[in-house]
């Protein structure tokens, strides 16, 4: 035999039906706010993804840019050593061009010297007297 108890949860939803515009008005009513709390709680869940994804994210982007750094100071360096090289073979060669300039002018200088001693020597010294 029913008894208050039993019949009380059937008649509060019978009554709760009523005032919000019949059964199937307040059954959609019901799936909604379920909706919405799943909606909620499955935006929490997406979110505690969503930030370790973007973690994720955020530490392949700074594991690429410190490769891209390191690559980038590792052929500057090799730039700076080639053209440092360079350096000292430009000069060096220009070293042995300015010795080789001051051998052929000291050259000219003796070969002008012996020849105007040779001049004098080879002069008539009766044409000094005139």
């Amino acid at each position: 035999m029913p008894n208050k108890k039993n019949i009380e949860p059937y008649s509060n939803m019978v009554r709760d039906a009523a005032k919000n515009g019949g059964p199937e008005k307040f059954l959609n009513q019901i799936a909604e706010a379920n909706r919405e709390i799943g909606r909620q709680e499955g935006l929490g869940e997406g979110e505690e993804k969503g930030f370790a994804e973007g973690a994720l994210v955020v530490v392949g982007v700074m594991l690429f840019v410190k490769g891209v750094k390191w690559s980038y100071n590792k052929l500057k360096d090799r730039h700076s050593k080639r053209m440092n090289e360079k350096k000292a073979k430009i000069e060096e060669l220009q070293r042995i061009s300015d010795d080789a300039k001051k051998a052929y002018l000291s050259e000219i200088e003796q070969n002008e010297s012996t020849d105007s001693e040779d001049e004098t020597a080879d002069a008539d010294p009766s044409e000094n007297l005139l």
